[in-house]
């Protein structure tokens, strides 16, 4: 099956975030846009397993500051209670991931 971003429109959830997202099954997956002005105020504790399209960020995993690049792929677990991550956006850096997920099922 093709998917085509290019067809489905931006959501902007918060400031300095964009994301286009496809569902299919129990499967999401998410082009996200991260830019200056994002701040992710908290930790996430949701598994991603994602690849880095464009640009540059950092990720603060479990306090450490890692920096990923276009290229490069990530794993982060989510069943794990004392795994933790964000997203760290410097002034002027953008980054656009591909990320695939569970589908979260609401009742």
């Amino acid at each position: 099956m093709k998917i085509n971003f290019s067809k489905i429109p931006w959501q902007s959830p918060v400031p300095g975030m964009r994301v286009k997202k496809f569902l299919s099954g129990d499967t999401q997956i998410r082009l996200v846009e991260f830019s200056q002005g994002f701040i992710e105020p908290e930790y996430c504790r949701k598994g991603h397993l994602g690849y880095v399209a464009e640009g540059s960020m950092k990720l603060d995993v479990n306090g450490e500051v890692v920096d990923f690049k276009a290229g490069d792929a990530f794993i982060l677990p989510g069943d794990d209670d004392n795994f933790q991550h964000k997203v760290v956006m410097g002034k002027g850096d953008r980054v656009v991931l591909v990320l695939f997920e569970p589908r979260i099922k609401v009742d």
